[in-house]
């Protein structure tokens, strides 16, 4: 099935949204509840399907959750950590950003084990699922305990956690269902710049497929580029190596992901430069590109090998 994945669309004060004060409101930047079931309609109708992100973590201080927590309230108290002269956790020393205590059962009641949790509420909605940001931070323990509550109610759903590094060992069957394979990228790049020679960048995609196991490499995201990274033009100018790029994306075992603008030639520096508007101006597409993405698809649809074959 061909998917749309958003980054956070939950209500929150930044421009990224990574920072939310209500998980259970669409921002109004990007319009509302309704909207959101519009747009699920719509896709269903084309045979597509939505993945949103969850950010469970971390919310932004002036979530209503930490606001309480802080006045000492239950039992918002016991969702966030604080130490003894009342400093709260935060994400990598960012203090807009308080850390969810996710060993709290009530708090876990509210963001996935409970019939109307978080993720439950946009599940029954109708989309495919959920993609989880800081896999690593979230740890797999939590990841376990997501599946184990989802599953059951959703066995469809694609549970992917975000791991910037080689993550054999996180696809075990009881938690996320794939990946973010960034390590695919990495290897990848270094090959066609010339870092690694072919028989390391062969070594490497062995080493994912075997290490993420065959369901799960097939059920992660093949990574070029994304909202965190340099976008592919700017990481690798030549053309026809971006080209090569691509056709390896859609032919090694996993889903191909297109960063929005890559199939045009986007360019883009290294974070927050790579999340640039979007460019709508067909006179600045880049032609040949955007044919090889066209190309591949065509291929990769109408090849039952390059959507569920193995890598011998």
């Amino acid at each position: 099935m061909t998917t749309l994945y958003f980054t956070p669309i939950f209500k929150a004060p930044s421009n990224h949204k990574y920072d939310a004060v209500d998980f259970f409101s669409i921002d109004p930047m990007f319009g509302d509840e309704a909207a959101l079931r519009r747009l699920i309609a719509e896709l269903d109708k084309r045979g597509m399907g939505l993945i949103l992100d969850a950010v469970l973590n971390h919310v932004n201080f002036r979530n209503p959750w930490f606001l309480a927590a802080q006045r000492g309230e239950a039992p918002y108290r016991d969702w966030f950590s604080f130490d003894a002269e009342g400093q709260h956790q935060c994400w990598w020393g960012n203090d807009y950003l308080a850390e969810l205590n996710l060993e709290n059962e009530a708090l876990q009641d509210v963001l996935f084990k409970g019939k109307d949790s978080f993720l439950a509420h946009y599940l029954d909605m109708g989309i495919q699922g959920w993609r989880f940001d800081t896999a690593q931070d979230l740890g797999q323990k939590t990841a376990r305990r997501i599946r184990a509550a989802i599953q059951p109610r959703f066995p469809e759903a694609q549970l992917l956690g975000e791991l910037m590094s080689y993550a054999g060992g996180w696809l075990d069957g009881s938690g996320y269902t794939g990946l973010m394979n960034y390590y695919f990228r990495e290897a990848l790049l270094a090959w066609l710049s010339g870092e690694i020679a072919h028989p390391q960048a062969n070594l490497a995609m062995r080493d994912y497929y075997e290490g993420y196991g065959h369901e799960g490499a097939l059920n992660s995201w093949l990574m070029l580029s994304s909202h965190d990274t340099m976008r592919l033009r700017n990481a690798m100018p030549e053309l026809a190596l971006r080209q090569l790029a691509i056709a390896a994306q859609f032919t090694l075992p996993g889903i191909p992901l297109i960063y929005y603008g890559e199939e045009n030639g986007m360019q883009g520096g290294n974070d927050p430069d790579c999340r640039r508007a979007m460019v709508w101006d067909e006179a600045a597409w880049e032609v040949p590109m955007r044919e090889t993405v066209r190309q591949m698809i065509a291929l990769r649809q109408r090849l039952p090998a390059l959507q569920t074959g193995r890598l011998l």
